[in-house]
């Protein structure tokens, strides 16, 4: 009896220690296909953030590209806005300066006949010329006035 109680009382040990090990190996391999299907999710969502990552870049890379040869294009169009706009003040900045020139001889001429009086220029009938303060007497000795210079 004692004999069946000592085998009884092994059988329910064996039994006690087995059931452990069968539920730890369940779980260990629980755990470990747990841990397999997290890394195949962590490699997928870190490829597809590669991805969404890459495209980004691209899109930017496109974006400051045609930035660039939109700031370029008005740069070159200010540029030249800019020409054309420092030509046509040369042009006004010319025509002025000649008008004013020719306003300046004019006075000028204007100023010396006032200090030196007019000076007459004729042609005499004999082909002499004639230059002097006044029309009178020009060309008294040589046949005449044939015709008044400027």
């Amino acid at each position: 009896m004692l004999r069946r109680v000592l085998m009884s009382a092994a059988l329910l040990a064996s039994l006690c220690l087995v059931t452990p090990l069968v539920a730890q190996e369940t779980t260990a391999k629980k755990a470990g296909d747990a841990g397999k299907s997290a890394t195949k999710a962590v490699t997928k969502g870190a490829k597809k953030t590669g991805e969404v990552t890459k495209d980004a870049a691209k899109t930017t890379g496109d974006a400051t590209k045609d930035a660039a040869k939109a700031t370029g294009d008005a740069t070159k169009d200010a540029a030249k806005a800019t020409g054309d706009a420092t030509k046509d003040a040369a042009k006004a900045t010319g025509k002025g300066a000649k008008e004013a020139g020719k306003a300046t001889e004019s006075g000028a001429k204007k100023v010396g006949d006032t200090v030196t009086g007019t000076t007459y220029k004729a042609t005499c009938n004999d082909g002499t010329t004639y230059t002097g303060k006044t029309k009178e007497g020009a060309c008294e000795k040589n046949g005449g006035v044939k015709s008044w210079d400027k």
